[in-house]
């Protein structure tokens, strides 16, 4: 089964979480600047856990993170990835 990249929201806590398999990222380096440069000022961090990057963001920062990564070429195999929120 294909590594899947969640993007979930919160009702409790004002973040949003998305989870990306390790195995989806290129270059770990180009990755975390993506993020930088994804995020700036927006209130964001992330983690490794349990093979996987846990990126959270406050609830003002933009969603599209997974566009915004494949677009710049950080994850491979954006084919297979599935989005799933709720």
């Amino acid at each position: 089964m294909a590594p899947e990249y969640e993007t979930t929201f919160t009702r409790t806590l004002p973040f949003t979480t998305h989870k990306i398999p390790q195995e989806l990222v290129e270059n770990e380096e180009e990755f975390y600047k993506a993020l930088c440069d994804k995020f700036g000022a927006w209130t964001w961090v992330c983690e490794r856990k349990e093979g996987k990057y846990v990126v959270e963001t406050n609830k003002d920062a933009p969603t599209d993170l997974k566009k915004d990564l494949q677009e710049k070429g950080v994850l491979k195999g954006d084919e297979y990835l599935v989005q799933a929120a709720s």
